[in-house]
């Protein structure tokens, strides 16, 4: 049942919007309550998930094909068992009934994870582990309240309460310096990364200031591999995505739906092929996906993705997501509470394609398409090298 418009708008007037990181603790509740090994509060504040490129511009060298069978290769038996080469003070954090997979990332050929536990007394716990072919990478995180973890040229870029590293996927930690400053014109080359700070372009090994539109509040971002930048920034009551390539002049290519029921956006890229979802938040705590558009160019232009199936910003339609990635394809891919894994192909057509019972974090490992699919005690992951014709699983980094 919708709210009356007055009554909405009333509500929306009153109440700040929610930002990503609240929509994404939303659609992650209904599977903490349903699975025993939930996280406690302490943990609630959301990290991105899973590599997702909400604005993560990826660079030109994918590095070494990723661990794991593919569609030519028998799939490795999955046990769901911790793997016992971990370092001891991992391995008992993975072991314990309340440690589940917080954060599931890919970055060149390589795959992690942080898995984040809470004990009786609140106190939290997490860890970083990798896995780079058969090499294995593993430590214990610095307490956090808000572990971050995202694909980065090179590896990942890690943030903690002790601030940020870039993690390579053989487990070096490269020093990332945060000098502030005003904003710089992005260049190719340039990574796009949500901070706590809010959006912020990794340059080398600085965090710099992204360029904005009249200094509005940027909701979203990602940088094409030839340096043009494209933003989710708010506008009135919603939310209009702009494009640029010198950060001065900016062309608003995208206007979005203008209502209270927009009050977020993820921004995915691969190449010049872009999707941005528009969130909403609903009266009852649920957040819709209210619009999907898909671009070809670089966000020169869009499409508004559509279909019989799934529509949009309706009563019973796509809600809380967990994941948007954009294939070599330029396929957009979302892994939603409600629908599980939806396909967006670059017409704008959508598809449902569920695989599992909870299928979350979508994400991208060089050419596959992977997301995190619902399998007893453990999770696993499921990918796909032909644009999810056919799909493979394989253990999570830290399990066999």
């Amino acid at each position: 049942m919708s709210l009356p418009t007055d009554l909405a708008r009333e509500v929306a007037d009153r109440v700040e919007q929610p930002g990503f990181d609240v929509v994404l603790d939303r659609a992650r509740e209904g599977r903490r309550r349903r699975r025993r090994t939930a996280l406690v509060s302490g943990l609630a504040a959301v990290c991105v998930v899973g590599g997702l490129a909400w604005g993560t511009g990826r660079g030109s060298d994918p590095g070494p094909d990723p661990a794991g069978p593919t569609r030519s290769q028998a799939p490795t038996e999955i046990t769901g068992s911790v793997d016992p080469d971990l370092p001891a003070d991992v391995h008992e954090l993975l072991s314990e009934e309340r440690t589940d997979p917080w954060v599931v990332s890919g970055s060149g050929g390589a795959l992690a994870a942080i898995w984040a536990g809470c004990d009786d007394a609140g106190a939290c716990h997490s860890a970083l582990v990798s896995r780079l072919g058969e090499r294995l990478s593993a430590r214990i995180l610095p307490d956090a309240t808000q572990p971050r973890l995202q694909p980065v040229p090179g590896g990942w870029l890690v943030e903690t309460d002790e601030g940020f590293t870039r993690v390579t996927p053989e487990g070096e930690d490269l020093p990332v310096l945060d000098p502030g400053g005003n904003a710089y014109d992005v260049q190719a080359g340039d990574t796009a990364v949500e901070t706590s700070r809010g959006w912020l372009l990794l340059r080398g090994d600085k965090l710099v200031p992204v360029p904005v539109p009249d200094g509005e509040p940027v909701r979203a971002a990602y940088v094409t591999p030839a340096g043009r930048l494209v933003v989710a920034v708010e506008r009135g009551s919603g939310l209009i995505v702009a494009a640029t390539d010198e950060g001065v002049e900016w062309d608003f290519t995208h206007m979005t739906r203008t209502t209270e029921r927009v009050a977020g956006a993820v921004l995915a890229g691969h190449g010049d092929h872009v999707a941005v979802a528009l969130l909403g938040d609903d009266p009852d705590g649920s957040i819709p996906v209210v619009q999907v558009g898909v671009s070809g160019d670089a966000g020169a232009t869009w499409e508004t993705a559509s279909g019989r199936e799934l529509p949009f910003g309706g009563p019973g339609d796509l809600a809380d997501l967990s994941g948007l990635a954009v294939s070599d394809e330029g396929t957009a891919w979302l892994t939603t509470g409600t629908a599980g894994l939806v396909r967006v192909d670059a017409d704008a057509n959508v598809v449902a394609t569920r695989l599992s019972s909870h299928d979350r974090g979508v994400f991208l490992v060089v050419h596959r398409v992977c997301l995190v699919t619902e399998r007893g005690r453990y999770d696993v992951l499921s990918c796909s090298d032909d644009d999810g014709t056919s799909w493979v699983t394989q253990a999570l980094p830290g399990l066999q």
